[in-house]
């Protein structure tokens, strides 16, 4: 338990220092297993965990679901659906916050990015949040809280990482996360029009489109929602395994762009890398999490801390309540697959002791990392936003983000209240 809590310190020295997490638990993890068995032990870890994490099937998953978001956002979809949402909704006040809300959502389906739909976002939204006199507070901080959907609105990758550590089955983790991510997105419409209540001029209304015009629009997007609903669906209905979905996505996505005649050798070249960096960070944070994971496991502190907590008297939801708040906290120094990767090792086994569902709190893990990444003082979407505009600060960011705070708490509230939010269609569909 001890050399545990030494490790955990260290790898916030590192982190704090600049160095990148993956390493970070890398290094933490080997000279801890190494400390705690032996160094012929720790060496023969580092030479089997990298290729046990990354050549298996399961896996390919990851890269195929990035270059699903790459051809998808290259191909315009992102910008057309957002389009589409603003003939429909725009001339409400707060209509154009809707509509990013409904296009992040959108993106969401494929990318499984916060980061992504948030700097996606700013560039597609922002611009014409301007020209229709949206204050920077309301506007950005809607921006930076509806990236937060890529984490949620699956495919998601953070729920797949959850899934292939835990287990789980990545299906049902699918399933679970989708009516809440609907009812977050329409939390967060919500969110907008009592901004808008209170404060008249904090985004006014823009010109009403015809029927016409917004049936026009829904051409542009047909094809995405056809294809979202062919991934999912494929999934759900037990046809494809989620790799198979994602390869699905991803032919459907370049085909795409294929039909919008944007597509060359040089840009297919570009997605590939793109994707290939992405892939390529993502599974050095999974071998940097499987070596820090042996080490807590060697440790031994997991068993100890879920029997203490089995054998206690603390209210289980208390105990959720400081794991939903250590999730906050590291939101303020990392991202989301981070936070996931390195609290795993010690939540799972105290959650399954208490005898919680563990894709219930895989959806739950999801949300408060979507928390975190607006959370001041160091929400990281609020940072990516406001480094993107010259006309507003961070700190604009973060005081436009408290409804959207206020949203995301009273859905965390009602998932813990009645699990089969999440849970619901699991049940009736598998």
């Amino acid at each position: 338990m001890t050399y545990a809590l030494i490790g955990f310190a260290i790898m916030l020295i590192l982190m704090l220092t600049g160095l990148p997490i993956g390493f970070a638990m890398l290094a933490v993890g080997f000279v801890g297993y190494a400390l705690m068995t032996n160094w012929d032990a720790a060496f023969g870890l580092l030479s089997l965990v990298p290729f046990d994490q990354v050549a298996v099937y399961s896996m390919s998953v990851i890269p195929l679901f990035c270059l699903m978001g790459e051809f998808g956002f290259r191909s315009g979809v992102v910008s057309d659906a957002y389009g589409a949402a603003d003939k429909w909704v725009g001339h409400h006040r707060g209509g154009l916050c809707m509509a990013t809300n409904v296009a992040c959502a959108a993106f969401a389906a494929m990318t499984g990015s916060s980061i992504a739909g948030s700097s996606i976002m700013t560039q597609v939204a922002w611009p014409e949040m301007k020209k229709r006199n949206y204050k920077a507070t309301l506007g950005l901080g809607c921006i930076a809280a509806g990236g937060t959907l890529g984490i949620m609105i699956p495919p998601s990758t953070p729920m797949i990482t959850y899934g292939i550590i835990t287990n789980s089955s990545v299906g049902q983790l699918f399933l679970a996360g989708l009516l809440p991510g609907i009812i977050i997105t329409i939390l967060f419409c919500v969110a907008v029009v009592v901004v808008t209540r209170i404060d008249k001029d904090a985004a006014p209304g823009g010109p009403k489109s015809s029927w016409k015009e917004r049936f026009v629009s829904l051409k542009k997007v047909w094809l995405l929602l056809l294809l979202i609903i062919a991934v999912l669906g494929s999934i759900w209905g037990g046809f494809c395994s989620p790799t198979e979905a994602a390869a699905i996505g991803s032919f459907g996505t370049f085909i795409i762009s294929l039909f919008r005649k944007n597509m060359n050798l040089s840009i297919v070249r570009a997605y590939l890398k793109s994707s290939m960096k992405v892939t390529a960070m993502i599974f050095f944070l999974l071998i940097g999490a499987s070596v820090f994971s042996s080490f807590i496991t060697v440790s031994k502190a997991p068993v100890i801390i879920a029997n203490w907590v089995a054998n206690s008297n603390i209210v289980p939801y208390l105990v959720i309540g400081i794991m939903c708040l250590v999730y906050i906290f590291l939101g303020c120094l990392m991202d989301t697959l981070s936070m996931i990767l390195l609290t795993l090792p010690i939540f799972t086994p105290i959650v399954s002791a208490l005898g919680y569902n563990l894709v219930w709190f895989g959806i739950l893990v999801v949300l408060m990392t979507m928390l975190g990444s607006i959370t001041p003082p160091v929400g990281i979407n609020c940072f990516v936003v406001g480094g993107m505009v010259d006309d507003a600060t961070t700190s604009d960011v973060f005081k436009g983000v408290v409804p959207f705070i206020i949203a995301l708490i009273v859905m965390a509230v009602l998932l813990v209240a009645f699990p089969d939010i999440a849970l619901w269609l699991p049940k009736i569909l598998n």
